[in-house]
């Protein structure tokens, strides 16, 4: 589960650090990254896709498209 802490942070500053939330494309709610996960430069280039080609892709903490909710360093 996901707690209230974290740090928003911007996608491309979200690279290298770890999830605090679950971030999917709905529907179908296919998890794209979920908590405790690393996120990769791969994955935030994968989201800017999504997001750009108006794919809905939503988080637990409703900060996207600009940010991601990661854990506290």
């Amino acid at each position: 589960s996901v707690d209230n802490e974290g740090l928003a942070v911007k996608l491309d500053k979200a690279i290298g650090k770890i999830s605090n939330e679950f971030v999917y494309a709905y529907p179908p709610d296919i998890p794209i990254i979920v908590p405790n996960e690393i996120i990769t430069k791969e994955t935030i280039v994968y989201l800017k896709k999504l997001i750009k080609h108006g794919v809905n892709v939503v988080s637990d903490s409703g900060l996207l498209p600009n940010k991601l909710l990661t854990k506290q360093e």
